[in-house]
């Protein structure tokens, strides 16, 4: 196969008929953008088993996704889609940069589940999107803001209830979204402890909160949640 793009943590492949894409988890962990990087054994295959078993529980529920099947521990079959450069983050506490912009107490619970925009560019730290920037910089139509704003609450929904029932609060979360080439939204990239803050029923961070703090035992935390979600799907 050939290696068509690769992120800090990921890399994408293309076979040799040109016509299948294979998203690579890496054991690569990085944070503050790229100030900080380590590689972890077993990072890789854990992140795409989770993001796996969280894709076929979306799928279930009715949320369209690039996601095709998983092909081996750190490989899942992805469709072709023409990524948006945007992060779409699902707030449901309050805490990381949101804390820096409003005086609220840390870990408190939103009165609903706030919906954000932040256009990817590491140089920029990703800026945040009004309304009138998506439409300015031609990123998405009005329609297809809210539809992405609507995804991302059903999603969030979804993942609310799911992590729940296995004894984890989801404090927020980063998604991204691709259209295939039909112009269809849909959901892409991963989902795991990497692109989402989950904390355990004691307030335990179970998430890269603990690389980012040098908290250690980041392997042991994402075997843990690895491990509820298969006692529930």
């Amino acid at each position: 196969m050939k290696k068509i793009g690769e992120g800090k943590t990921k890399a994408v492949f293309q076979d040799e008929t040109g016509k299948r894409y294979f998203l690579r988890f890496k054991d690569d962990i990085t944070a503050f953008n790229m100030e900080k990087h380590e590689q972890l054994q077993g990072k890789g295959a854990l992140n795409c088993d989770i993001t796996w078993m969280i894709y076929e529980h979306l799928k279930k529920n009715g949320i369209d996704t690039s996601y095709i099947a998983r092909t081996d521990e750190i490989t899942i079959e992805v469709s072709d889609v023409k990524m948006i450069p945007v992060e779409v983050v699902v707030r449901n506490r309050a805490y990381g940069s949101f804390l820096k912009r409003f005086d609220l107490v840390s870990g408190a619970k939103l009165d609903f589940p706030l919906v954000e925009f932040f256009y990817k560019d590491d140089e920029r730290n990703d800026p945040q999107l009004t309304r009138e920037l998506f439409e300015l910089m031609d990123l998405a139509t009005p329609e297809e803001i809210e539809e992405l704003k609507r995804s991302a609450k059903k999603i969030n929904g979804i993942l609310l209830a799911l992590f729940e029932s296995c004894g984890i609060s989801l404090v927020d979360f980063k998604i991204e979204f691709g259209k295939d080439p039909s112009g269809k939204l849909l959901l892409a990239d991963e989902i795991d402890p990497d692109s989402c803050r989950l904390w355990g029923q004691d307030g335990e961070m179970l998430d890269k909160e603990r690389f980012r703090k040098g908290m250690g035992k980041i392997v042991e935390s994402y075997k843990d949640i690895q491990g509820r979600l298969k006692g529930v799907l």
